[in-house]
């Protein structure tokens, strides 16, 4: 698997992707990346349910390369506040 990916949205749409798989419960997300689709599968340690999300392309500015990632939604989210121009 290649170690870089490039995925274009608009703040709005990450922040849908991301409140769509943890359906507001989910703490940790795995991102993968590859063939034009990004899955983002949620959980939180010591629970027994999870939930999984496919994003085809259709849905993105763009999407390029292949890549995973493990990471906190709030974490993720909270960067996101800082960074966005608000779009």
């Amino acid at each position: 698997m290649q170690e870089e990916a490039t995925l274009t949205v608009t703040e709005a749409q990450f922040a849908e992707m991301i409140d769509v798989t943890t359906v507001g419960h989910h703490d940790e997300v795995y991102l993968n990346v590859d063939g034009g689709k990004v899955r983002l599968l949620a959980g939180t340690p010591g629970s027994s349910a999870g939930t999984y999300v496919d994003f085809v392309e259709a849905y993105f500015e763009g999407v390029d390369g292949s890549t995973e990632a493990y990471f906190d939604a709030n974490e993720v989210m909270s960067y996101l506040e800082v960074v966005s121009d608000g779009t």
